[in-house]
């Protein structure tokens, strides 16, 4: 599974992550968030390995409210650590869902 490494900062800051790729029997203690995408048409941008990508409004006020201010916190956001253009990725993930929360 890959895990979003939520870099820590304070309001202002821009959310930056990176992916980390672990065999589930692996993974670290992660949270896994559970959120209602909304309104995929607005949209606002979280840095994940140096590059941009579109994120909902509600999953930046999600990870807004999981940043710490010093630490880094792993995550697993369905938006972002499925390939949401993969349909057989898609379809493996969606069946360890119930593992991964």
């Amino acid at each position: 599974i890959r895990l979003l490494q939520l870099n820590p900062g304070i309001t202002e800051d821009p959310l930056s992550c990176q992916i980390l790729t672990v065999r589930f029997i692996d993974a670290p203690k992660y949270v896994a968030l559970s959120y209602v995408w909304g309104d995929a048409t607005v949209t606002d941008h979280l840095l994940c390995d140096g590059k941009i990508l579109n994120i909902t409004l509600n999953l930046r006020d999600a990870l807004l409210r999981m940043r710490p201010a010093e630490i880094q916190r792993l995550l697993w956001v369905d938006a972002v650590c499925i390939n949401q253009q993969d349909n057989v990725e898609k379809g493996q993930q969606v069946r360890l869902m119930g593992l991964i929360y």
